[in-house]
């Protein structure tokens, strides 16, 4: 009786597993970038742009024929510019406790690109808790027949809201479905031991998770110790289908396939993978900002004399350019439709450099 009772408990076991499985595995590929050749171009004499409603921009973002920055020292969030010749369009969510407001301490751009009928969209993340899409183009008319500017409010409530608050980075992928990096620390799987940084699909209609994607493979006590390099910037690439994740602190990246449910891993210098390594050699942040197109993924880096560059690659993780700048920079975005580069220098400058001979 008591080996039947064992097999059922075995079978049950199984039956678990394999259905975990299947919404947490996904297939490994991994490149070695070590030695790579890139195609030098040098990137100079960008032009200067004078605007006058802002003076200390941190972030820049093009899409379409906007171009807009936050501005934290401003009473509005949003000010955008037209990129054909750089005039002032609006400046969009005063900051307050009104109906279209936003809290003081802000909000946080979680995505922005073009929606499924061209419109530019901007989705902002706030404490509230919810996610709104702003659309660039509608607003005003929102606003005109429903007082309200945002074309959507996702409302986070309590039957959802720890997805929400422990979630690190989210991107939506359709009008049901948000991709989610937990934070390990917000939702206590530190606690439990649960040291491998992962995404889920999440279906905001059904509160459900449909898939899992681990971030890595280092060793769990690596990532206690080290939290630093666990911190990564994402960009999700425009048509949804694949992400890029950049690593802080090592010399690796990785495109998850969305589709496909394959991961590949990128080395780009021996020992790219080894926490240990990092920590005892370098100690230093290796990539400080990132930026997608519809065909190429842009890393900004600073060579060992604290210059900046940027190493180009294609969504399948080949190398293809080095573009040295000839400033040092914090913030940028790239914006194929112009075949620019936009900038911000770490003096708040706002610089445009020309991508006619790669874009």
């Amino acid at each position: 009786m008591m080996i039947y009772i064992r097999y059922y408990i075995f079978l049950i076991l199984l039956a678990f597993s394999t259905s975990c499985s299947q919404k947490q595995n996904i297939d490994l590929q991994f490149r070695s970038l070590v030695d790579s050749t890139y195609q030098q171009i040098n990137l100079s004499e960008p032009k200067t742009l004078l605007l006058g409603e802002i003076s200390h921009p941190f972030s820049i973002m093009a899409v379409d024929t906007f171009l807009v920055f936050q501005e934290p020292e401003k009473s509005c969030c949003l000010y955008c510019y037209n990129t054909n010749n750089y005039l002032f369009v609006d400046s969009i969510l005063q900051k307050g406790d009104q109906l279209n407001d936003i809290p003081q301490n802000g909000v946080q751009i979680i995505q922005y690109g073009l929606s499924n009928d061209r419109s530019p969209i901007f989705l902002l993340r706030s404490s509230a808790p919810h996610i709104a899409r702003l659309n660039l183009e509608n607003y005003k008319s929102n606003m005109e027949r429903s007082d309200v500017v945002y074309d959507k409010k996702y409302q986070f409530d309590k039957e959802n809201f720890d997805i929400f608050s422990e979630a690190g980075n989210i991107y939506m992928l359709s009008d049901s479905t948000f991709l989610i990096r937990k934070d390990m620390e917000a939702s206590g799987k530190y606690d439990e031991g649960f040291t491998t940084t992962y995404w889920e699909k999440y279906n905001f209609y059904t509160n459900e998770v449909t898939e899992r994607y681990y971030e890595h493979k280092y060793n769990p006590r690596d990532i206690l110790k080290y939290s630093f390099y666990n911190s990564s910037y994402s960009k999700i690439k425009p048509d949804k289908t694949k992400l890029a994740l950049f690593p802080r602190g090592l010399e690796n990246f990785s495109i998850f396939n969305l589709t496909t449910n394959f991961r590949t891993d990128i080395q780009l210098k021996e020992n790219g993978f080894d926490i240990g390594y990092a920590v005892e050699h370098r100690r230093e942040e290796i990539h400080y900002a990132i930026a997608v197109t519809d065909d190429f993924i842009f890393s900004l880096r600073k060579d060992g004399t604290g210059k900046d560059y940027i190493l180009v690659y294609d969504w399948e993780g080949s190398p293809l350019y080095r573009l040295s700048l000839d400033r040092s920079i914090n913030s940028f975005d790239v914006q194929e439709n112009t075949k620019r580069l936009y900038a911000i220098s770490d003096e708040y400058e706002v610089l445009v450099y020309d991508l006619g001979s790669i874009l």
